[in-house]
């Protein structure tokens, strides 16, 4: 765990949320569930694609060949009770293209909303 002093005050005040919402193992163990299902996420993907012949104009659509935690984490928020929109926080074009996904195309079932849940509940 950083030491607060050492870091820059929104990463601070970012340390400061995950000390009140379970500590830091708490969260480290929630990263390490998302990075799971991401993992699962991304192996459906793959085998999407490896089932499909992509026609010429599929080549350049900006499809992910990776499922990342954050995806996971947009996905899940938008499946939450009175969650309509989200408000994102993008550094650069591939970010953008990756919260496009996890709005348009990926689909939690009920075994990751239920993994999610239960560290959500335990912090």
């Amino acid at each position: 765990q950083p030491e607060i002093s050492s870091l820059q005050p929104g990463m601070a005040l970012n340390l400061v949320l995950v000390q009140h919402y379970g500590g830091w193992q708490s969260f480290q163990d929630l990263l390490h569930c998302l990075a799971k299902i991401a993992a699962k996420h991304t192996l459906k993907l793959a085998a999407m694609s490896a089932n499909s012949q992509p026609k010429e104009e599929e080549f350049n659509n900006n499809q992910p060949r990776i499922v990342t935690v954050s995806m996971i984490a947009i996905a899940w928020t938008l499946c939450q009770i009175g969650v309509d929109a989200i408000v994102l926080g993008a550094r650069n074009c591939r970010h953008v293209n990756d919260a496009a996904y996890a709005v348009s195309s990926l689909e939690l079932d009920e075994s990751d909303l239920e993994a999610i849940a239960e560290y959500i509940n335990d912090s």
